[in-house]
């Protein structure tokens, strides 16, 4: 049995609300034809240790690491990653590991 995958995003949100009516809702669909769910999502994440410009927290989870890089280089998601990358944030840090169990 494989061990779920997770991705921990930080995204720098110009318009919030925009960037969920066009990226985070339609964003739901996607996600679930590759059995991904979202765990966490806000812009009130507290840092502990070190800084950034980020205002926007998300962590996924996938039941593999092979579904989570499905999920990210497929054409379902091409386009909306596009419109975050060029028109709905200003850069982002996003990690992809393994859980333990």
């Amino acid at each position: 049995m494989s061990k779920p995958a997770y991705v921990f995003a930080t995204i720098k949100v110009p318009d919030l609300n925009c960037y969920i009516e066009q990226y985070a809702k339609p964003f739901l669909s996607v996600i679930e034809e590759f059995d991904g769910e979202v765990l966490a999502a806000t812009p009130q994440a507290q840092i502990l240790e070190g800084h950034t410009n980020k205002n926007w927290t998300v962590l996924l989870k996938f039941p593999s690491l092979h579904r989570a890089e499905e999920f990210y280089h497929s054409d379902a998601y091409a386009p909306l990653l596009e419109k975050r990358q060029t028109a709905l944030s200003e850069g982002a840090f996003m990690t992809l590991f393994e859980g333990l169990h």
